[in-house]
């Protein structure tokens, strides 16, 4: 890793950070802001002092995969646990001997697998870990690229690819006050490369070795084709307008051997389910749940999409209908926390013929439409642990927890340890502890903290509040509140 630039240089980057910011100010940013950055923005330390950014990880980087209140250490203990137990179980102990993290921002470390690691640093890793995979995989690894990333936070996952990949330039677009974050990161750890900000000199500086810096209003202004383009954690944070703009961007911009690389969630803000992500802009190499275990009780969970362009004519009408069904199904299953389970319908899904009618898929995209009743018929068409498994959560948020006990113990047979595992164990403790099988209860809960050891108390409060796991799984499936669906019953007839 290039050393960081000396105490000069930090405040020669900051003052062109703060040059920038003052240029752009009357740049019109409003319409880009989904009411879920406008409250965080409201609440947050913009624009730090040049004092401030010097230790900028102690809570003025929130909510950017840092926390807040980083003085809390033993919060910040937990969070950086909970997030080895989720990333570092996920992507291998030796990726994270392959970059360097940085001490710009004074964050907070501690040792995991022999480094010093933060809990931004663990949780950008994951997504650093699968953009090199996508590299390698495609062909791309060993060749100088051009890379755009949309919405880098302040800056982590650039400057963990920037120490591994061949990287000419990398471009970064985000909201004013990320990118003022951003853009001093990435000067003050990578002094030695040119950085340009645009609008500047006019358009983006394409030399060599290039850092360039923009805000939403001027992502046009940005020139030539990209090799990767980068979105995580943050289309799910979007209006839905800002999010097609970028994605309309992103295929029109894509060199011929390049990849959009997507990890995001849906239901946050303006992007209500995954076909809202309009996938069919490009051709799809992957779709994937790389974050087996569960990071919240009740988190959304994030899925990758790795995209290239498109050269097939670009579908319509039913054929396009039924493909955004069939993603909307997956997406819906993934957030209820199955991913290894899945395996076989993404993998039909990603190399099946567009929108061609495919029973399971067709199924899995039906289990999550209409009422309770048309639901649990569409899951016994999907089969196997999928079906049986949301068979038995469906019961669950129904309130039929006499149904609902016998096939999420079937599902345990055939469930491997992931995220859908520990929803099962969780409700299946829940549901004997109330019956008064205490034993049982702490066998189960016993297994689903051993699976994630950090949700160990959420799981023992789950287990003592059944009606908050039925709320949790009932927002997760799109149903209706266990309460509501119980009202809509018809009283038996005598």
């Amino acid at each position: 890793m290039t050393p960081s630039a000396s105490l000069p240089a930090l405040r020669a980057a900051y003052d062109r950070c703060v040059a920038y910011a003052e240029r752009t100010r009357d740049a019109g940013i409003d319409t880009h802001l989904s009411d879920f950055w406008r409250e965080i923005l409201g609440a947050r330390v913009n624009y730090p002092s040049f004092d401030d950014m010097l230790v900028m990880r102690r809570g003025f980087t929130y909510p950017i995969a840092d926390r807040a209140k980083a003085e809390d250490l033993e919060a910040e203990r937990a969070y950086a646990r909970a997030a080895w137990d989720v990333v570092g179980r996920t992507v291998p102990e030796t990726y994270f001997h392959r970059f360097d993290e940085s001490a710009v921002g004074a964050p907070t470390s501690f040792s995991f697998a022999g480094r010093a690691l933060t809990a931004g640093g663990i949780v950008n890793a994951l997504t650093s870990y699968r953009i090199l995979a996508a590299t390698e995989r495609l062909g791309l690894a060993g060749r100088s690229l051009r890379v755009l990333e949309i919405g880098a936070g302040y800056g982590q996952v650039a400057h963990q690819l920037l120490q591994q990949l061949d990287i000419a330039s990398y471009v970064v677009c985000d909201l004013p006050e990320n990118a003022f974050l951003t853009a001093f990161y990435l000067q003050a750890n990578h002094p030695a490369r040119t950085a340009t900000f645009v609008p500047d000199s006019g358009a983006a500086d394409d030399a060599p070795a290039g850092l360039v810096f923009t805000i939403p209003p001027y992502l046009h202004e940005l020139e030539g084709e990209f090799d990767v383009i980068i979105n995580s954690y943050s289309f799910q944070e979007m209006r839905l307008d800002s999010v097609r703009e970028y994605v309309a961007f992103a295929a029109e911009r894509l060199s011929p051997a390049g990849f959009v690389y997507s990890l995001n969630a849906h239901a946050k803000a303006g992007v209500e389910r995954p076909s809202g992500y309009d996938i069919e802009c490009f051709e799809l190499e992957t779709l994937a749940c790389p974050r087996r275990y569960p990071w919240q009780p009740n988190g959304t969970v994030p899925y990758e999409l790795v995209m290239r362009p498109r050269a097939a004519p670009a579908l319509s009408g039913e054929r396009l209908a039924r493909r955004r069904d069939q993603l909307d199904g997956l997406g819906g299953a993934m957030q209820l926390g199955l991913s290894d389970e899945l395996a076989p319908l993404l993998e039909r899904f990603v190399d099946g013929e567009e929108g061609a009618a495919d029973a399971g898929l067709d199924a899995l995209a039906s289990a999550f439409r209409g009422d309770t009743d048309q639901r649990r018929r569409a899951v016994e068409r999907v089969g196997g642990s999928v079906g049986t498994y949301l068979a038995g959560v469906l019961a669950f948020v129904a309130g039929d927890d006499v149904v609902a006990r016998p096939v999420l113990r079937s599902a345990l047979d055939s469930l491997p340890d992931t995220h859908a595992r520990v929803w099962a164990l969780t409700v299946l403790a829940s549901l004997v502890s109330a019956a008064g099988e205490h034993r049982e209860a702490t066998a189960y809960a016993s297994q689903a903290a051993r699976i994630a050891p950090h949700l160990a108390g959420d799981v023992a409060r789950l287990v003592g509040a059944p009606d908050t796991a039925r709320a949790m799984l009932a927002s997760r499936a799109g149903c209706a509140p266990p309460s509501a669906q119980r009202s809509d019953r018809k009283p038996p007839t005598e």
